[in-house]
């Protein structure tokens, strides 16, 4: 399993973000199954859930998500079925769930399985925004594993 976080530069700081990724990851060519999962908000509304809260705290600046990407090795993880994409989609939004709103889509566009999972940097609690130190990607990255040591 590959693990990536995507931040391009100057990317995801504008209103439109949270409709942009929401429909990217929900878009029926790439999520056929319609396997998505989320927490702290309604999967139906999350670009009015999320700007919602971000408006609420005033955290309308800066870095609005977290954008993560986990890929499934055709080669090496031809076994990875749907169902066990989504169990892993939930067990890693579920890592967050108790601060953020998160939500992942499993996609099936490619030749392998992958899920995109994105968080709203807003902390649900208090309205302060996730850092993303080394120290959060390297515990999220080993509770992912952990994850897909449970079904593999």
């Amino acid at each position: 399993m590959l693990f990536k976080v995507k931040s391009p530069t100057d990317k995801y700081k504008d209103n439109e973000i949270y409709s942009d990724i929401a429909n990217y990851c929900l878009d029926p060519q790439k999520a056929r199954h319609n396997l998505v999962v989320g927490y702290n908000l309604d999967v139906n509304e999350i670009a009015s859930n999320m700007y919602e809260l971000a408006d609420r705290f005033n955290k309308l600046k800066g870095t609005r998500i977290r954008h993560m990407v986990l890929s499934f090795d055709p080669q090496k993880e031809k076994d990875i079925s749907y169902e066990t994409a989504l169990y892993i989609a939930i067990k890693s939004c579920k890592y967050y769930a108790s601060d953020y709103q998160i939500f992942a889509a499993v996609h099936e566009d490619k030749e392998h399985l992958h899920i995109h999972i994105v968080m709203n940097t807003v902390r649900i609690h208090d309205g302060e925004k996730y850092k993303g130190r080394k120290k959060d990607f390297y515990a999220f990255q080993e509770h992912l594993k952990k994850q897909k040591d449970l079904v593999t």
